[in-house]
């Protein structure tokens, strides 16, 4: 159980800054000024994509760690 537990924590210690910086990209990407610099809106978008996929991955572990550790207490209760 201590190692599911230790696994959701990694992951949510990982998503965290991941959801902070898309805050932040979505923040610039709908600001006016993002777009008077020639170029940073595609960066800008570019890495808002790659911290999405990033972040579909991490959500997708997290939802089989803490389901995994569901099981695990289930079978302990038992």
């Amino acid at each position: 159980m201590r190692s599911f537990r230790e696994r959701i924590g990694a992951l949510e210690s990982e998503i965290l800054p991941l959801e902070i910086r898309l805050k932040e990209l979505e923040t610039a990407l709908s600001s006016v000024e993002t777009y008077k610099e020639p170029g940073l809106a595609k960066k800008l978008g570019e890495e808002k994509k790659t911290v999405e996929v990033e972040l579909a991955h991490l959500y997708d572990d997290w939802d089989e760690a803490t389901s995994e550790l569901q099981r695990a207490e289930q079978r302990l209760s038992r």
